[in-house]
């Protein structure tokens, strides 16, 4: 041990497995939550509510896929079949999501009439 710390020895992956460099990018929901709350925000803010509208999107998928997940397991699917599920499940909570932004009224003020 230094004085900063132990130190961390580097080694190549197990006989057999692809380094982490060539492997595929895990995660890509997150991206797609950036986007689906963007989009959501947007639609909120033009029929004049708050952006952060954008979060019950997020928190609806995040919501669906722990839901989705829970159930799967529970009625003991293998993992790949309770993934699928949480995936659907998230996608049907961001389609409720999305279906209560369009639904708010507009509230957009509009200027008073000038004679």
């Amino acid at each position: 041990m230094g004085t900063n710390g132990p130190r961390v020895r580097m080694t190549w992956p197990e006989e057999g497995r692809t380094p982490l460099a060539r492997r595929p990018l895990p995660m890509l929901e997150i991206f797609f939550l950036r986007w689906f709350y963007g989009f959501l925000a947007n639609a909120a803010q033009e029929k004049g509510r708050s952006r952060s509208w954008g979060f019950l999107g997020v928190a609806f998928w995040f919501f669906g896929e722990v839901l989705g997940l829970f159930v799967g397991f529970a009625s003991g699917g293998a993992e790949l079949a309770a993934y699928a599920g949480a995936l659907i499940s998230a996608a049907i909570g961001a389609a409720i999501a999305f279906g209560i932004v369009k639904a708010l009224p507009d509230e957009t003020q509009t200027a008073p009439m000038q004679f």
